[in-house]
């Protein structure tokens, strides 16, 4: 496979011998992804898609889990927000909530509904979600067939959605958006598509959040090539650290990848002892998170099965990586990963 030559020819590829993993709990969750870090309160927060919201408390080594007292809500996202003590912004479908939730208790209460985006119901869907570096909200959709080559036009977005709920379209046009990053240095944002399998650089606009001048600077096809059915794997949310690079997922393998923005080039390869990764985050310059799942999809996204992985879907905790990159995660931000795929309507 495209794997074992390219890590036997990559002289950075990291040994397990110089890196510590483990998971942080036996708890495996059907799709965990959206790894956000709350520094105040040494917390690591997870989505369990559609299902929970998962909270690990570092200090005490304890995860908690907090379910909606509407059993009709299913999750696609959830993360911090200013509005009220102990809420998040979360979203059901194409409308945007504002939720509470104390950590500790299972139950997870409305506060109000924020806005609603978009799209045609039953085909459009939230896929990406997240805080730019001035706790701007933005909010990414797509049509779940775009990826198929027989599909119409992409017509997913990518929405900055402001604190009264006005919308404004600031990427179109999109097939699946699945990563959203910053360098607030080099006012650049990054933006992954999933179905295009590389990684653009926009000029970012610290004022009013907008993006132009989209660039392609990374392909993953070129270090990780792809041969449907056989091999393929789904670029998924990103994160970057003091180097400037960026950690993205390849879910539907066990890999994490550094990417160097600036030069385009594949930096290192990390693999997790799951099946499935869905993102990564950094704690500390020498913490990182990895989140995966138990679910895994088919290339076309029509097929799902469950990992025989008995890893699948723990969270992970890596040690090591100081020596290497180091972390740079603005406080809102947490990396967003695919949600269809575990949409238990497509369950077939």
């Amino acid at each position: 496979m495209w794997k074992f030559g390219l890590y036997l020819s990559f002289l950075f590829s990291l040994s397990s011998a110089e890196l510590t993993i483990r998971a942080i709990s036996d708890k495996r969750l059907s799709f965990g992804y959206i790894p956000h870090w709350d520094a105040s309160k040494q917390s690591l927060y997870v989505t369990n898609a559609l299902i929970s919201l998962i909270r690990y408390d570092a200090v005490t080594k304890q995860l908690y889990e907090g379910t909606f007292t509407d059993p009709n809500f299913e999750i696609d996202f959830f993360l911090p927000t200013n509005d009220c003590q102990d809420c998040f912004v979360a979203s059901h479908g194409l409308d945007v909530y504002i939720v509470h939730w104390d950590g500790f208790n299972s139950n997870v209460t409305f506060v109000r509904k924020m806005t609603e985006l978009s799209g045609i119901e039953n085909l459009t869907y939230v896929n990406t979600a997240k805080m730019d570096p001035n706790n701007r909200l933005l909010v990414a959709t797509w049509r779940y067939d775009r990826c198929n080559p027989n599909g119409g036009s992409p017509d997913g977005s990518v929405y900055l959605v402001e604190a009264d709920g006005q919308t404004k379209e600031i990427i179109g046009g999109a097939l699946y958006p699945s990563g959203l990053e910053w360098d607030v240095s080099a006012s650049k944002m990054y933006y992954i598509d999933i179905c295009q399998l590389n990684i653009k650089s926009y000029d970012w606009s610290i004022v009013d959040g907008t993006v132009r001048n989209p660039k392609i600077i990374y392909d993953f096809r070129d270090d990780f090539p792809i041969d449907p059915p056989v091999s393929y794997y789904l670029p998924v949310g990103s994160n970057i650290n003091f180097d400037g690079n960026l950690m993205v997922a390849l879910f539907n393998t066990s890999t994490i990848v550094e990417i160097n923005p600036t030069t385009g080039k594949l930096v290192r390869t990390i693999e997790m002892p799951a099946e499935t990764v869905t993102g990564a985050i950094y704690g500390s310059k020498d913490t990182l998170f990895v989140t995966s799942s138990v679910r895994k999809s088919s290339f076309d996204g029509q097929k799902h099965a469950n990992s025989n992985n008995p890893e699948s879907g723990k969270i992970f905790i890596i040690n090591g990586l100081s020596s290497g990159s180091g972390a740079y995660s603005h406080p809102s931000f947490f990396c967003f990963i695919v949600i269809l795929f575990c949409k238990h309507k497509m369950f077939t």
